[in-house]
C-alpha cells in the first residue's frame, strides 16, 4: 500500500506521523475530524489510504475513491465556503472500526459515520446523511 507524503501539520498531530502503524484507529479518525473542522483538505486527505473509499449513504457505488479524489472534493467544498463544524456526541470502537454519532453545525443535524482503519489510515468510510434535529 502506498502511504504517500504527509503534510507537516498532519505529522505534528499527536507527536507521531499519521499512518504509522502505532497510531490507533480512534486517533486517526480524530485527526481527520479535526482537519475537517479546520477546513484543511490536505491534512484531512492524508488520514486516508491512497486507495481509500468513501461511500455516501444510500449510494450504490463509492462516492469517492482514492486520496486525491478525497482531497479535491473537500478542498472544493472548503473553498466554496462550505464550513461545517462536526462534534462527536458518541463514539463506538470495535477493533479497527470507529463509529461516530455526530452533531453537524450550522445545519443543526445529526449523522452517523463509520470508519475502517488499517495500518494507520482510513481505508473505508460510510457517511450517513444528516437528519435534522
Amino acid at each position: 500500500m502506498d502511504t504517500g507524503p504527509r503534510t507537516e501539520e498532519a505529522m505534528a498531530w499527536g507527536q507521531r506521523a499519521p499512518g504509522s502503524t502505532d497510531l490507533g484507529p480512534e486517533e486517526v479518525v480524530e485527526a481527520q475530524l479535526e482537519a475537517s473542522n479546520r477546513r484543511d483538505a490536505d491534512a484531512l486527505a492524508q488520514m486516508y489510504a491512497s486507495d481509500a473509499v468513501i461511500v455516501m449513504a444510500n449510494a450504490c457505488e463509492p462516492s469517492l475513491v482514492g486520496r486525491n479524489a478525497i482531497q479535491q472534493r473537500y478542498a472544493a467544498m472548503f473553498e466554496a465556503g462550505f464550513a461545517l463544524h462536526v462534534t462527536v456526541e458518541a463514539r463506538l470502537l470495535a477493533n479497527a472500526i470507529v463509529v461516530d454519532r455526530e452533531h453537524v453545525q450550522p445545519l443543526n443535524s445529526r449523522s452517523i459515520s463509520v470508519y475502517e482503519v488499517s495500518q494507520g489510515y482510513i481505508q473505508r468510510a460510510w457517511l450517513f446523511a444528516p437528519a435534522r434535529v
